[in-house]
């Protein structure tokens, strides 16, 4: 009788194939954004011919961070929602006829991002269809050894 339940109860988890989902969740990121903005160079006339010239830092690579969040439970349908922000300190340089002016001025980008995600079904039953082989493979092995060994006694 015990090797009947194994031969039922073994095969049945093995075909278990439901992984483990959390209902929902939240999460911080951070790094480096992948964006840069080359330097301005530019020089222009006022009305009164004063000539100006406007200089602006490359900005590289700005410091990100973000927070995002999950939920899982609805059927079918994963929701993920996540903020982004990059930030960046550079300078901007106002030359005028016997006045030089720097000022420190700062980027940022903000992007917010919505995701609806689809469950596919196929992969769960291609997993079960393969373990279902694997276990008749077994089961097959164990009943040509069982033979084989009932011959020899």
């Amino acid at each position: 009788m015990r090797g009947v339940i194994s031969l039922l109860v073994i095969p049945a988890v093995c075909l278990i194939v439901s992984p483990a989902a959390a209902i929902m969740g939240i999460g911080i990121h951070g790094g480096v954004d992948n964006i840069t903005i080359d330097s301005f160079d530019e020089s222009f006339t006022l009305d009164d011919n004063t000539s100006v010239s406007l200089l602006r830092e490359e900005i590289s690579s700005p410091v990100m961070f973000g927070a995002n969040f999950g939920i899982d439970a609805l059927p079918f349908i994963d929701l993920e929602l996540s903020v982004d922000a990059c930030i960046q300190k550079y300078n901007i340089t106002y030359v005028t006829p016997g006045r030089t002016q720097a000022e420190e001025a700062t980027f940022g980008r903000v992007g917010i991002n919505a995701t609806l995600l689809r469950n596919v079904q196929v992969w769960g039953a291609l997993v079960i269809l393969l373990q279902a082989i694997g276990i008749f493979g077994i089961i097959i092995a164990l009943e040509l050894a069982a033979r084989k060994k009932v011959n020899t006694q």
